[in-house]
């Protein structure tokens, strides 16, 4: 099974797994998001008509996993881009 799609299976079949937005203390509009199982956290970036590679790197360009990394869970990066004209997935990539 492919990263996402175990993410995606656990996100909908293996509780508890939280979710929540990865920067919490901003009240600004975010690509960013983060699914919690119990030992890792899935760090996701979603671009729109962009490319998977640049979602990833903003999550390294901005920090977003550092508050995360600190502690005992491994710590998932993946990149996403969505196509808008095929309303589809373009690609996806996992740092």
């Amino acid at each position: 099974m492919s990263p996402c799609g175990a993410i995606c299976y656990a996100n909908t079949r293996l509780p508890p797994v939280r979710g929540h937005p990865a920067t919490p203390r901003s009240n600004a509009v975010t690509g960013t998001s983060l699914i919690e199982t119990d030992d890792t956290i899935y760090l996701f970036e979603f671009k729109l008509d962009g490319t998977a590679e640049e979602a990833l790197k903003q999550i390294d360009d901005k920090g977003y996993a550092i508050p995360y990394e600190a502690g005992d869970k491994k710590v998932v990066k993946v990149g996403v881009n969505f196509e808008n004209d095929r309303r589809t997935i373009e690609r996806w990539v996992v740092g």
